[in-house]
C-alpha cells in the first residue's frame, strides 16, 4: 500500500506543492516539488522523466493526454474545465499513488 501527503508552502505569490509517495513500510517512491504556476507541457514532461508513471503508461498502452481530462495537455489548457491548479495536483498525487 502506498500513499501520498498533501503538503504545500505558499510565499506570496508563489504556491508550492510538496508531493510525496511512501509505502506503508516507509519506502519513498517519488518526492518532488512542484510550483503550482507551471506550465501543463511540465506535467506532460513529468511522465517521461518519472520511471513509475512512465512504466505505468507503457504498461497501459496509453499517453499521457488519455490519462485523465484532468490533466492539462498543450491542446487542453488548465482552465479549460475551469480545474484548478490545486485539482490538477491532486489528480496527479493520485494517479502517483
Amino acid at each position: 500500500m502506498s500513499d501520498g501527503g498533501e503538503n504545500r508552502i505558499s510565499f506570496e505569490p508563489m504556491n508550492i506543492e510538496i508531493i510525496r509517495v511512501v509505502d506503508s513500510e516507509g519506502k519513498e517512491y517519488i518526492q518532488k516539488i512542484i510550483p503550482l504556476s507551471l506550465e501543463p507541457e511540465i506535467f506532460e514532461k513529468m511522465f517521461t522523466e518519472i520511471p513509475a508513471l512512465s512504466n505505468f503508461c507503457n504498461r497501459m498502452g496509453v499517453e499521457y493526454s488519455d490519462i485523465s481530462y484532468f490533466m492539462p495537455t498543450k491542446d487542453r489548457k488548465k482552465d479549460e474545465n475551469h480545474v484548478d491548479d490545486r485539482k490538477i495536483m491532486e489528480n496527479f498525487r493520485d494517479i502517483l499513488e
